[in-house]
Protein backbone atom coordinates (compact mmCIF):
# COMPACT_ATOMS: atom_id res chain seq x y z
CA UNK A 1 0.00 0.00 0.00
CA UNK A 2 1.44 3.22 -1.10
CA UNK A 3 0.74 5.45 2.48
CA UNK A 4 1.32 8.71 0.86
CA UNK A 5 -1.57 8.29 -1.79
CA UNK A 6 -3.64 6.69 0.67
CA UNK A 7 -3.31 9.79 3.39
CA UNK A 8 -4.27 11.87 0.52
CA UNK A 9 -7.04 9.98 -0.21
CA UNK A 10 -7.76 10.04 3.23
CA UNK A 11 -7.77 13.71 3.54
CA UNK A 12 -9.68 14.55 -0.14
CA UNK A 13 -12.66 12.04 0.86
CA UNK A 14 -12.59 10.35 4.51
CA UNK A 15 -11.46 12.49 6.95
CA UNK A 16 -14.59 14.08 7.87
CA UNK A 17 -16.60 10.77 7.50
CA UNK A 18 -13.99 8.66 9.90
CA UNK A 19 -11.00 8.84 11.62
CA UNK A 20 -8.04 7.15 10.06
CA UNK A 21 -7.83 4.12 12.01
CA UNK A 22 -11.25 3.45 10.74
CA UNK A 23 -10.36 4.47 7.40
CA UNK A 24 -7.19 2.04 7.00
CA UNK A 25 -9.27 -0.57 8.22
CA UNK A 26 -11.89 -0.42 5.79
CA UNK A 27 -9.40 0.47 3.30
CA UNK A 28 -7.51 -3.07 3.89
CA UNK A 29 -10.82 -5.05 4.10
CA UNK A 30 -12.15 -3.33 1.22
CA UNK A 31 -8.35 -4.68 -0.58
CA UNK A 32 -9.22 -7.91 0.66
CA UNK A 33 -12.62 -8.10 -0.63
CA UNK A 34 -11.53 -7.33 -4.14
CA UNK A 35 -8.59 -9.85 -4.75
CA UNK A 36 -10.27 -12.30 -2.33
CA UNK A 37 -14.02 -11.99 -3.65
CA UNK A 38 -15.31 -12.26 -7.06
CA UNK A 39 -18.97 -11.77 -5.96
CA UNK A 40 -19.28 -8.57 -4.20
CA UNK A 41 -23.60 -8.60 -4.36
CA UNK A 42 -24.40 -10.73 -1.34
CA UNK A 43 -22.30 -8.66 0.91
CA UNK A 44 -22.80 -6.33 3.60
CA UNK A 45 -23.44 -2.39 3.43
CA UNK A 46 -20.17 -2.29 5.57
CA UNK A 47 -18.36 -4.35 3.56
CA UNK A 48 -19.31 -2.69 0.02
CA UNK A 49 -18.34 0.76 1.43
CA UNK A 50 -14.85 -1.24 2.30
CA UNK A 51 -14.69 -2.47 -1.11
CA UNK A 52 -15.73 0.95 -2.58
CA UNK A 53 -12.85 3.16 -0.65
CA UNK A 54 -9.95 0.39 -1.92
CA UNK A 55 -11.80 1.15 -5.56
CA UNK A 56 -11.17 4.99 -4.47
CA UNK A 57 -7.66 4.23 -3.87
CA UNK A 58 -6.80 2.01 -6.47
CA UNK A 59 -8.44 4.46 -9.00
CA UNK A 60 -5.71 7.05 -7.08
CA UNK A 61 -2.83 4.82 -7.34
CA UNK A 62 -3.31 4.48 -11.22
CA UNK A 63 -3.96 7.96 -11.22
CA UNK A 64 -0.50 8.10 -9.72
CA UNK A 65 1.74 5.78 -11.68
CA UNK A 66 -0.17 7.79 -15.06
CA UNK A 67 1.23 11.32 -13.94
CA UNK A 68 4.42 9.91 -12.94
Amino acid sequence: MNVEIAERVYQDKYNDKMTWEQYLNKLNTGLQLIVEESLLYNKTLDKLQAANIALVYYREVLLYHLEN
